[in-house]
């Protein structure tokens, strides 16, 4: 890996003062890097399956909030509209 010199010796600066070996830091930094991707990755496949759910069958889900829509909640987090129309928002 190139970084610029600057980052390099901040970094290395900041992994002293916490009194851990920089490579245990950036260890930690690139696990948690790659567990993001992959919640990323996961979340995407879970909204694709959920909004090809809700092409093939459009009563699926409940009603939405705004008349004439549907919402599915294909994580606790997050709620897809189907039949939502964005130029109606401010």
């Amino acid at each position: 890996m190139k970084l610029e010199p600057e980052l390099h010796a901040e970094f290395m600066a900041e992994a002293q003062a916490s009194h851990r070996p920089a490579s245990q830091v950036l260890r930690e930094l690139m696990r948690e890097f790659v567990e993001r991707q992959r919640a990323a990755v996961k979340m995407d496949e879970i909204f694709s399956q959920a909004a090809a759910r809700l092409a093939d069958h459009p009563q699926l889900g409940r009603a939405g909030r705004i008349p004439g829509t549907r919402d599915v909640i294909p994580h606790k987090s997050y709620c897809l509209e189907k039949g939502a129309r964005f130029d109606l928002f401010p």
